[in-house]
């Protein structure tokens, strides 16, 4: 699983959206987008973590203004024995532990 948080991430015309009361729309406009660029995110994870991603869910509150992209990363079965451990330890090596990426540590990926 990778996880995003995207904090103070409204744009301008969401803020004034915001403060003019027009919540459901924001909410809705964010969705929208969201769908848009959902398989551009998902090819750009798989590209990273080299692991498919299984399913992507978003979520987003205005106070605190904070963002969720979570994604679920499909596990490779083979890698694994019926109890979910690894099966040799080579297996092991090869797997992907759950990372999250934090742009304020100088772009780079931190282990959770």
């Amino acid at each position: 699983m990778l996880v995003v948080l995207l904090e103070n991430g409204q744009t301008e015309a969401e803020q004034t959206m915001r403060r003019a009361g027009h919540i459901a729309e924001l909410h809705a406009r964010r969705r929208l987008l969201q769908a848009l660029i959902e398989d551009e995110l998902n090819t750009t994870v798989e590209r990273i973590l080299s692991q498919p991603v299984e399913t992507m869910l978003s979520a987003t509150r205005l106070d605190p203004d904070v963002s969720a992209e979570i994604f679920l990363l499909r596990r490779d079965r083979t890698d694994a024995s019926p109890a979910g451990e690894p099966s040799a330890p080579g297996n092991q090596a090869r797997r992907m532990h759950p990372q999250s990426y934090d742009a304020r540590a100088d772009a780079t990926w931190t282990q959770v």
